[in-house]
């Protein structure tokens, strides 16, 4: 599966940082590991439909499996793989 790779850190005042690699201004915080990531897919569709307006796209998905070595890397503390979203043409 390919999809955008998410990576959560622990930022300021114990809030998760989730930030979505790649993707220019796609990241979001807030309180849970789970909500970070909730955000951040939020912000990655608002993303989409952005680019989509100026009849640009989102850079190509990678795949799931680079997910483990870009936590390792970057020391965080979770991961996902985030669905591409669907845009209409």
């Amino acid at each position: 599966m390919k999809g955008y790779i998410t990576i959560v850190r622990r930022g300021q005042n114990d809030a998760y940082q989730a930030e979505v690699l790649g993707v220019p201004d796609c990241k979001a915080t807030a309180a849970t590991v789970d909500e970070a990531l909730d955000a951040a897919n939020r912000t990655l569709r608002r993303r989409a439909t952005e680019l989509n307006t100026k009849g640009m796209a989102l850079p190509q998905p990678r795949p799931s499996h680079d997910m483990f070595a870009e936590v390792s890397k970057r020391s965080a503390v979770a991961g996902a793989c985030l669905r591409a979203p669907q845009m209409s043409a």
